[in-house]
């Protein structure tokens, strides 16, 4: 509700113009990324403690991962300048791994390396390869490491010691402990090293490579995201009235039409005559929730293959699989990012391949 909030005026033309208006808009939605970050972060560390965290692996080109985090690096303009060195052979380099939590680990280690980097410094990603491994070393010419920190840097909740006084760790230790574990969970490994305080760091993370082996790189097909919902009738169900009257004006800001219920059983005594192009459901609803809601409305013979997207604040595998089974196409989890909202809608009602 924050970072929907957020977005509403961040679009507002009054707000626009008003530079305090805009950096406080702009604080917010950081912090709840941020607040998002730390929660989800923390439940993947417990979710691998408790072997609950399953990886959905399949044939990978890290390479190409490794030059789409970079592209986005590049067009957020950081203070620091990030470098990204290839092998030189230019082959694609192919491993079985789960794509989403591979980028978590890049993020992580490229976040990591940035929060600690003075402004106008460079950072190094350095991919190389050697026999059946794949090697990306994180470089930074920032704060460094003690030689007592580097033996507990991996640890959950562990920090180290501040280079100066006049610096202070941020952070609660938990993003370097979520990398190590989940490279591991890919059996591969991650190193760090400094030469001491002030002289950097160097973040090594090594994985193995798959029966595939190597092979040249695909040219990744460029895809227009038009950004806009014009024509597109959604059905949004959400039984939070806040929730719902922001989620439906963000929507019409982007032209959709929408029949918006905070009652899903109204919902779908509206959908009894009703066509729609999209549904979107709140999942946890009292007296009919999300499951019961997709079930019934795929009873009804003229919306048994309408896109449905479940939008909720419970992001396991089990809770991602419960609602594939309900009859859901697609899962999204709370908060939820506006660009991602509106990239999910346009993919299953065919703007873009899916």
């Amino acid at each position: 509700l924050i970072q929907l909030n957020a977005e509403i005026l961040r679009r507002l033309p009054s707000i626009a113009h008003i530079a305090a208006a805009n950096k406080a808009v702009s604080t917010i939605r950081d912090a709840v990324t941020s607040q998002a970050r730390i929660i989800d972060d923390l439940l993947d560390v417990a979710r691998i403690r408790t072997g609950k965290l399953k990886l959905k692996t399949e044939p990978l080109d890290f390479t190409a991962i490794l030059q789409g985090i970079h592209a986005v690096v590049l067009s957020e303009q950081p203070a620091c300048s990030v470098a990204l060195e290839l092998p030189a052979d230019g082959l694609a380099l192919f491993i079985e791994g789960d794509s989403t939590r591979l980028e978590q680990v890049i993020w992580n280690l490229l976040n990591n390396a940035m929060k600690f980097s003075p402004a106008g410094s460079v950072i190094r990603l350095v991919l190389s390869h050697a026999d059946d491994q794949l090697s990306l070393r994180v470089i930074d010419q920032g704060i460094g490491l003690s030689a007592g920190s580097l033996e507990h840097i991996f640890d959950l909740f562990s920090q180290a010691t501040p280079a100066s006084g006049s610096h202070t760790r941020e952070g609660l230790g938990i993003g370097l402990s979520l990398v190590r574990q989940l490279v591991e969970a890919h059996g591969g490994s991650v190193q760090a090293q400094s030469a001491g305080i002030g002289q950097g760091c160097t973040f090594t993370v090594s994985l193995p490579l798959s029966a595939a082996g190597r092979r040249p790189s695909a040219v990744p097909a460029e895809v227009d995201y038009a950004g806009r919902l014009s024509g597109i009738h959604v059905l949004l169900v959400d039984d939070s009235p806040e929730v719902l009257e922001v989620m439906q004006q963000l929507l019409e800001m982007e032209c959709a039409e929408v029949s918006a219920f905070n009652d899903p059983r109204q919902a779908l005594q509206a959908a009894g005559d009703s066509t729609y192009d999209i549904i979107l459901s709140d999942i946890g609803m009292p007296v009919m929730d999300g499951h019961a809601l997709i079930k019934a409305l795929r009873g009804l013979r003229h919306l048994q293959h309408t896109p449905a997207i479940a939008l909720t604040g419970y992001g396991a595998s089990a809770d991602q699989h419960k609602s594939r089974q309900s009859g859901f196409d697609r899962h999204l989890n709370k908060p939820v990012g506006y660009d991602d909202l509106v990239e999910a809608i346009e993919a299953l009602h065919g703007s873009v391949p899916y």
